[in-house]
């Protein structure tokens, strides 16, 4: 509402099925957002609908890991989400996306709205979101860096040069 107040002809697509999408449903249709708004449900294809978006939002008010933004850095597309969970160690604010205090609901809408207005800027943090995924965290990177702590401990250390006894019991 508050961002179709402002910009006509913004579109919304709700991926996901939750305890509140009948809530989310209902608020729709009171504020006559049938026109903008779509819920799609759960989604097996999701990787396939974020390129096609100009933003993904992520507005939940808590997040562990969050799938949805690795997705979307893996497809280039700009964040805007609350700064909640672990959102924080994923998005850097003007490098790779926008974050919000959570439930700053006017300053999440301002964010999607500056980067629907200005699309180099929106480019060039998907973009760096992309290479932030790739570089650090890639299932390469992951195997790696879990084989260097590995070996380190074999060594007897742990990446802190702390000594590690390591027991082995054998029948």
């Amino acid at each position: 509402d508050l961002i179709s107040a402002q910009r006509k002809g913004i579109q919304f697509l709700i991926i996901g099925d939750g305890p509140d999408r009948s809530f989310l449903e209902r608020r729709c249709h009171q504020l006559k957002l049938g026109q903008e708004v779509q819920m799609l449900g759960f989604r097996r294809d999701v990787t396939e609908i974020l390129p096609i978006l100009n933003v993904v939002v992520i507005p939940s008010r808590s997040e562990g890991l969050s799938i949805t933004a690795l997705e979307a850095m893996a497809c280039r597309r700009p964040i805007v989400a609350f700064a909640t969970g672990a959102l924080p160690e994923l998005i850097f604010p003007c490098k790779t996306g926008i974050l919000v205090a959570k439930e700053q609901i006017r300053e999440l809408a301002q964010a999607i709205l500056f980067l629907v207005d200005n699309p180099r800027v929106a480019e060039r943090l998907g973009r760096n979101a992309y290479e932030h995924v790739h570089t650090h965290l890639s299932l390469k990177k992951m195997i790696r860096e879990t084989e260097l702590n590995y070996l380190e401990i074999m060594k007897g250390k742990t990446t802190k040069d702390k000594k590690v006894r390591l027991d082995l019991v054998a029948d």
